[in-house]
């Protein structure tokens, strides 16, 4: 008769199951030494549109805009077999993979490695999410446009009189998803005259280039600039030309949304966007290691403002929700709010007044935060089954802010 020593199996088990898990790292790398592009000739990496906005704006393209060294992303996934590369950075010189925790050790020692950072339990989730924001549908009737107030508090009603509603302007939203949006009346107009760009939109949480999944509150924020029906909804850009990714996992709170969103920055800024709009903002994760303190919400710490700072350099137009935390503690904004050179968007009432909870600066290093504030309770909204809705938030009024802003 074998004796089975359960307890040594069972501690084996955990050492197995420890080593085998599947995480998310980010692997930063030394230098572009070997790069096969070069700053003299952006156009093998840049779209004409993205190198006319800085040649506009006089600036210069940095060692910081060339693509990641392909040999070293080899290198990274011949490292292990079980390593598999999810996206990279070139803003930060990196990439995002799927490996075991034994493969850490691995990628820590290749020589063209800087250093690992743990960024998200188990492997990339598949589609899903919750809806953050609270809705009650209504009944609008033909020639009394759900949005009168919440564009004429900006002037944009006076901006479409003038013949202003975003022609030729390109916005690029992060968001959490944005199901019902391609089959939505409202944004019909949008698809029939190609001003959706298929091609570059992606969803960076689940993978693939089909964003109109998830959350559904990228499709209420999209909305705000985008639908229109004459007479009964008008977005404050609806003329303009969009790229939509998806950033945010609504179900879970990690670090690794944070380079969804640099990755998708990156990702505009190549295209050529004039504006960025995101109703997200980072304080705390469900790893609370993970977790910033107020002192780091100075404009130069975080992963996500560091990427908004470095897409504003470019001269994008970036536009952040300042948050939904104004009830807390005296400083309640999140990041990418911020950022020195990001447009943080407050949230006011019908009548002008500051919303109760509407997040408040100043930032750490004692800057004016938020900058600016648009209308943001009781905003209306397109639901993702097609129906008028009120949504309350900084989640819309940063849309409506963008709207402007384009």
């Amino acid at each position: 008769m074998v004796r089975i020593n359960k307890q040594l199996v069972f501690l084996l088990f955990l050492s197995f199951f420890s080593e085998a898990q599947v995480n998310r790292y980010m692997v930063f790398f030394n230098d572009k030494v070997g790069s096969l592009h070069s700053t003299s000739t952006p156009e093998t990496f840049l779209s004409s549109r993205s190198i006319l906005r800085r040649t506009n704006q006089n600036i210069s393209i940095a060692e910081q805009d060339l693509p990641v060294v392909p040999a070293y992303v080899e290198s990274v996934r011949n490292a292990s077999s079980t390593v598999k590369v999810l996206y990279r950075t070139k803003w930060m010189n990196g990439i995002l993979v799927e490996c075991e925790v034994s493969d850490v050790s691995i990628l820590q020692g290749l020589s063209i490695v800087d250093s690992v950072a743990y960024v998200a339990p188990g492997s990339r989730p598949t589609a899903g999410g919750r809806v953050r924001s609270s809705s009650k549908f209504r009944e609008v009737t033909e020639g009394t446009a759900a949005t009168d107030v919440q564009l004429s508090m900006l002037g944009m009603d006076a901006m479409h009189e003038a013949g202003y509603r975003g022609e030729g302007m390109l916005i690029a939203i992060m968001d959490a998803g944005f199901p019902g949006a391609d089959t939505i009346s409202f944004f019909k107009h949008v698809f029939d005259q190609n001003r959706f760009d298929a091609a570059t939109s992606y969803d960076f949480v689940s993978g693939g280039s089909n964003v109109f999944r998830q959350n559904g509150h990228g499709t209420n924020v999209w909305s705000t600039i985008a639908a229109f029906k004459n007479g009964v909804f008008l977005g404050g850009a609806y003329k303009a030309n969009y790229i939509l990714f998806i950033t945010e996992h609504a179900p879970t709170e990690y670090r690794v949304e944070e380079y969804n969103w640099l990755f998708a920055a990156e990702k505009a800024d190549s295209a050529g966007v004039d504006v960025i709009t995101t109703s997200l903002g980072y304080t705390t994760f469900d790893d609370s290691s993970m977790n910033y303190s107020i002192a780091d919400m100075d404009g130069q710490t975080t992963v996500i403002t560091r990427a908004a700072e470095i897409a504003a350099s470019n001269g994008i137009a970036v536009v952040a929700s300042s948050g939904n935390e104004g009830h807390g503690s005296p400083t309640t904004i999140g990041a990418p709010a911020d950022g020195e050179n990001v447009l943080a968007v407050g949230s006011v009432t019908s009548a002008g007044i500051k919303s109760a909870t509407s997040s408040i600066g100043p930032s750490a290093d004692g800057r004016i935060k938020p900058d600016v504030a648009a209308m943001g309770s009781s905003v209306s909204v397109i639901w993702m089954n097609g129906l008028i809705t009120s949504s309350s938030g900084t989640s819309f009024s940063a849309p409506l802010m963008a709207s402007l802003v384009t």
